[in-house]
């Protein structure tokens, strides 16, 4: 026996001279679990697919935190009995094809089951003619009362919803959001199901589930959450139905706030996207507010820098021209100076020079738009004196492919989608260059589009295109 009277053979059999060695790795086990468990739920921080719902700046800045907005908890979910008497209206061929399906969705089916019935769902967006019968049998009604029940129960299990604690899904009922937010994403590109999506209800919760720390949370959940919104934004008749309540144009701009860079591509691309319509609506001077006075311009300058030189994809740059662009109509002078920056200039030269001719053509809007006041206002200076001789040289460079810069903006001003958003800077920078003037007057095609944007006063490039022709002797 040793000096605490434990014979020596037997140490590894005590545990303070009181616990068998087969309950100390039970015991050890048990106490490291619940330290994990504790730590994932109290104390470890937020990883980068998921922001804090606190309101911290981005790492290694030192903007202002972030409020976070008062969220209301949801509503508890009143039945959809409209639904239920348009199933029972249905051919029997519907009703053997989805009352199973409507069924799985429901809040008390199996956890499981629910999964594959939201995946299942994908089946029906292949093919145009089952689209209505989605929304007329009541299939999206369902997969939204399921969205909101499981919402639902994670607020009661929370604070009071004012903007403090917030109640946490459990892992199986995460599982299931994801699935849904993953289903509702591709329904999204369904016209008819894309307003059916569009209710008070959905960007409610919506709201409620970006601001909840998802059990096991991942990347795919919350871009398949944002790009429902990104596509409904992309109707100018649901951007209202967006907006309504004033709450989720806050929590986006959070989000987007709080995203870094090893956020990854789709997130800040989709959490910029997202953003826009709320940007750029009379009815978002809240979203704009918390984005201008927290930095977010400096933001999406920092992430469009950083995201140049370490994404492959161009989406992502792209998109927060877009957003700098919405800023940059609504922000004061000193920051419309920031994100008219002489590298957002080099960085549109380099783009048309690429030649990357369907790209361009996708994302020309943009770029003439977020530049048109960095061209044609005096302040901007000799950086925009710059950008003006640089453009010129383009016109006249020859491509790779034979073609010439002058080429692809001709083909530009004869798009009768592009050529309303590009043709004041477009047709205002061949004022200044003879040998563009004769180009454009050489071709047909490119004088008629130009003779009818003269015509027309309500077309962005009525003016420049009265001036060119006035030039070019027509």
């Amino acid at each position: 026996m040793d000096g605490l009277g434990i014979p020596p053979d037997h140490d590894d059999d005590l545990l303070f001279g009181l616990v068998p060695s087969w309950s100390t790795a039970v015991l050890a086990s048990a106490v490291g679990l619940a330290g994990i468990a504790i730590w994932r739920r109290y104390l470890a921080p937020p990883g980068p697919s998921r922001p804090t719902t606190k309101g911290t700046a981005p790492a290694g800045t030192t903007r202002p935190a972030v409020p976070a907005p008062k969220v209301r908890k949801p509503a508890p979910w009143v039945p959809n009995t409209e639904a239920e008497d348009l199933l029972a209206a249905a051919t029997e061929e519907e009703q053997k094809k989805l009352r199973p399906l409507i069924a799985s969705l429901a809040p008390t089916s199996d956890h499981n089951a629910q999964i594959k019935a939201a995946r299942a769902t994908l089946f029906y967006v292949q093919d145009e003619s089952q689209w209505s019968m989605m929304r007329r049998t009541g299939v999206l009604s369902a997969m939204v009362r399921l969205l909101v029940t499981i919402t639902n129960h994670a607020a009661q299990r929370g604070g009071d919803g004012d903007g403090g604690d917030i109640g946490v899904p459990s892992r199986e009922e995460a599982a299931v959001l994801a699935a849904l937010s993953a289903a509702l994403s591709r329904l999204c590109r369904a016209p008819e199901l894309r307003e059916a999506m569009a209710t008070p209800e959905l960007v409610e919760h919506a709201v409620f589930l970006l601001r909840t720390p998802l059990v096991d949370s991942t990347k795919a959940e919350l871009v398949a959450l944002l790009n429902v919104f990104v596509r409904l934004g992309d109707d100018l008749r649901l951007r209202a139905a967006m907006v309504d309540g004033g709450e989720l144009g806050p929590v986006l701009a959070q989000l987007f706030l709080q995203t870094t860079i090893e956020s990854g591509e789709d997130i800040i691309k989709h959490s910029a996207n997202a953003l826009v319509p709320f940007v750029t609506m009379d009815e978002g001077k809240s979203t704009r507010d918390v984005l201008l006075e927290h930095g977010g311009v400096e933001h999406a300058l920092d992430l469009f820098t950083e995201g140049r030189a370490k994404f492959a994809k161009r989406r992502t740059p792209l998109a927060l021209l877009a957003l700098l662009n919405a800023l940059s109509a609504v922000a004061d002078v000193e920051t419309c100076e920031k994100v008219l920056s002489a590298s957002l200039a080099q960085y549109f030269v380099a783009e048309l020079r690429k030649n990357q001719k369907v790209s361009l053509r996708q994302n020309l809007p943009d770029l003439l738009s977020l530049l048109r006041a960095f061209l044609v206002q005096e302040r901007a200076g000799a950086d925009a004196n710059d950008l003006r001789r640089q453009f010129q040289d383009f016109f006249l460079e020859e491509q790779d492919d034979g073609t010439t810069g002058l080429e692809q903006v001709m083909s530009f001003l004869r798009d009768d989608k592009l050529f309303p958003d590009a043709a004041e800077v477009l047709l205002g920078l061949s004022l200044d260059n003879s040998r563009v003037q004769a180009g454009i007057k050489e071709n047909e095609e490119t004088m008629a589009a130009v003779r009818a944007a003269s015509e027309t006063a309500s077309h962005p490039g009525s003016e420049a295109a009265r001036l060119l022709l006035a030039r070019v002797g027509v």
